[in-house]
């Protein structure tokens, strides 16, 4: 990753708890390093193995994406935040308002779109609908009417995400929202019919847009690694 933009942290290993320095990224400003979002798709952002039991993991940490070219203000918690929904979108109304606030962007406040993205997966998903040109509500409402069909479990550990279009398919990949990469998860395809059918989950203008909120519980979650300065 770009270092100009990466701080130096202690991250434990959550397996064993072995302490090693990591280069992280407390917040993801495309204007200064815009490959940053090659290493959110591809699903390198913040993964890390220890050295001492090999156990490969994925850091989550509150951060800010901003990319003001496509007009995009994502606030990202961890996953574990779906439990704590009114705490998480207070942290994103503090953390717009405190950087809208600044002459520079204050022209570009009403124009941006604003999400409240719950993990890295989340993240990656929301980067891919956009370059698609699919609307978030509509395909978060389609994963809501999905859960009736057989073999397609969705619940708090497990979850459909967005990979891409193919004709008039859309694909899916079922997964666990702590999952390191895509990779380890299997493909679902589904005709583009059923999102046109869907109806959307949520409103315009909400801030969480995720479908996993209709799930419970979130305090399955395994403890997150330990990061310290």
């Amino acid at each position: 990753m770009p270092t100009d933009v990466l701080v130096e942290r202690t991250v434990a290993c959550p397996q064993c708890g072995h302490e090693e320095r990591r280069q992280i990224a407390t917040g993801i400003p495309l204007a200064q390093a815009p490959e940053l979002r090659n290493f959110i798709v591809d699903g390198h952002f913040h993964t890390f193995r220890c050295a001492a039991c090999g156990t490969g993991f994925r850091l989550e940490l509150p951060l800010g994406y901003l990319d003001f070219e496509r007009r995009l203000w994502f606030t990202v918690v961890p996953p574990t935040a779906l439990g704590d929904l009114p705490g998480a979108l207070a942290l994103a109304q503090q953390a717009f308002q405190r950087t809208m606030s600044t002459p520079p962007v204050q022209p570009w406040a009403g124009e941006v779109r604003r999400r409240l993205v719950f993990g890295l997966t989340s993240l990656r998903e929301k980067l891919l609908l956009d370059a698609a040109g699919l609307d978030d509500h509509q395909v978060e409402g389609l994963k809501l009417a999905l859960r009736t069909d057989p073999g397609l479990t969705q619940d708090a550990q497990h979850a459909l995400f967005f990979e891409r279009t193919e004709g008039e398919d859309l694909i899916f990949t079922w997964t666990g929202p702590e999952t390191p990469a895509p990779d380890s998860a299997f493909e679902v395809r589904i005709p583009r019919h059923r999102l046109d059918a869907a109806t959307p989950d949520g409103r315009p203008g909400d801030l969480a847009v995720d479908v996993r909120l209709h799930f419970t519980p979130w305090d399955a979650h395994p403890p997150p690694p330990r990061v310290d300065r």
